[in-house]
């Protein structure tokens, strides 16, 4: 599993950059259903959002797995599994990633 992280992969049709670099063999199987489903995709660099979010005492970036756009919206998508979707890292790069609404 760690090996995917050394690789390069390309072929993509939809992503904005022609090579990706995936941190798990679950990222590369998620591009391949955007390539399937989404219009257009890709993995953001570090700093490219500015986002941060707090841990207890810590504050850390959070870029997000992929940016996503559909015909109807633009959104941030995150791979995780089950298990870590409760977790207060998860939650707190959550809120972070939340924009605030308008009222």
């Amino acid at each position: 599993m760690g090996r995917i992280k050394t690789m390069l992969f390309s072929g993509f049709m939809k992503c904005l950059y022609p090579l990706q670099k995936f941190d798990s063999d679950t990222e590369r199987r998620f591009a391949v259903i955007l390539e399937r489903d989404a219009d257009k995709w890709f993995k953001p660099a570090k700093e490219q959002f500015q986002l941060y979010y707090k841990l207890g005492t810590e504050q850390s970036e959070y870029v997000p797995d992929f940016v996503v756009e559909t015909e109807s919206i633009i959104l941030m998508a995150e791979t995780k599994k089950r298990d870590d979707l409760n977790t207060d890292e998860v939650k707190a790069k959550a809120a972070a990633a939340m924009l605030p609404t308008s009222r």
